[in-house]
C-alpha cells in the first residue's frame, strides 16, 4: 500500500513538472548549490520565436511578496541573462555559482521562489511571470496538492496529494 503511495506520488510528481512551462534541474533546488532553470515557450506568446530571448529575473524573500534582487533592468540586453536555446521551444539559463550568490542574498534572507519573465530581445512578446521554489536545505518538502492550507476529508474519502523533498528518495505520508 506504501509502496503504491509512493508511485503514485511520483508520478504525479513527474507529470505536474513535465508539462510545466518552467522548470529546474535539480526539480528541488537549493539556494547554496546551482541550477538549470528550463523553459518551454510552447503554447506561450513566444511559441515559435526564433530570436533571442531574454529574462527579466529576480527573488521572492520570505516576507515580501514583491521580487527583489533583481538582475539589470527591463529590456535592457546588456545586464539581463540570455538563455540558450535547446531546441524549437526551448531554452536553458545555467545559474551558478549559487542562488544566493547569482541573485547577490544577503545572508540573513530566506529565498522562497526564483520569479522569471521571459521575453524576446525586443521586450516583446514575453511569458507569464513563472516561479520555481527554492529550498534552503535538504530537509525541507513541498506539498503542491493540495492547493489549499487546509482540507477536511471525511473517513472513506480519498486525497491525492503530490509531494517532494531535495533528498528524499520516498515519501510516506501517516
Amino acid at each position: 500500500m506504501i509502496k503504491k503511495i509512493t508511485t503514485m506520488l511520483f508520478m504525479l510528481l513527474v507529470t505536474l513538472t513535465g508539462f510545466s512551462q518552467v522548470s529546474s534541474d535539480p526539480a528541488f533546488p537549493l539556494d547554496t548549490a546551482p541550477v538549470t532553470i528550463m523553459f518551454d515557450a510552447t503554447g506561450t506568446a513566444l511559441d515559435g520565436y526564433t530570436g533571442d530571448l531574454y529574462t527579466h529575473t529576480g527573488v521572492i524573500i520570505e516576507g515580501n511578496s514583491n521580487w527583489q534582487h533583481v538582475i539589470g533592468d527591463w529590456g535592457n540586453n546588456t545586464n539581463q541573462p540570455q538563455l540558450t536555446r535547446t531546441g524549437t521551444n526551448t531554452y536553458e539559463l545555467e545559474i551558478t555559482p549559487d542562488i544566493r550568490t547569482f541573485y547577490e542574498v544577503e545572508e540573513q534572507e530566506v529565498v522562497e521562489k526564483m520569479a522569471f519573465v521571459f521575453r524576446a530581445a525586443a521586450g516583446s512578446p514575453q511569458s507569464a511571470d513563472l516561479f520555481i521554489d527554492v529550498f534552503s536545505n535538504e530537509l525541507s518538502i513541498l506539498i503542491s496538492e493540495p492547493a489549499e492550507e487546509s482540507v477536511i476529508v471525511g473517513l472513506e474519502e480519498t486525497l491525492d496529494v503530490v509531494a517532494g523533498s531535495p533528498s528524499a528518495e520516498t515519501l510516506q505520508l501517516w
